[in-house]
């Protein structure tokens, strides 16, 4: 199982966590999505500085989300 963390900040994106929803329900258990809502917890230290919305794969690949086609793309290879 591929775990692939979501970080946004809900003060100023609310699609992010929309898509992590729809993507978790496409992949199922081949995944698992963990959204961080950027304005209520801290990143965690060891990933250094994150620009949200960002996806960190396995705690240690980071990916800039430039959409819902990224974010998609992003899973899928993440999976595949």
């Amino acid at each position: 199982m591929v775990k692939i963390e979501l970080f946004y900040n809900s003060n100023t994106d609310t699609e992010t966590p929309k898509l992590a929803n729809e993507l978790k329900d496409k992949f199922g258990n081949k995944v698992e999505i963990v959204k961080i809502d950027t304005s209520e917890e801290q990143i965690p230290e060891s990933y250094g500085i994150i620009n949200p919305p960002t996806a960190v794969i396995n705690e240690k690949q980071k990916i800039k989300i430039e959409g819902h086609d990224s974010l998609s793309e992003i899973v899928s290879k993440a999976i595949f």
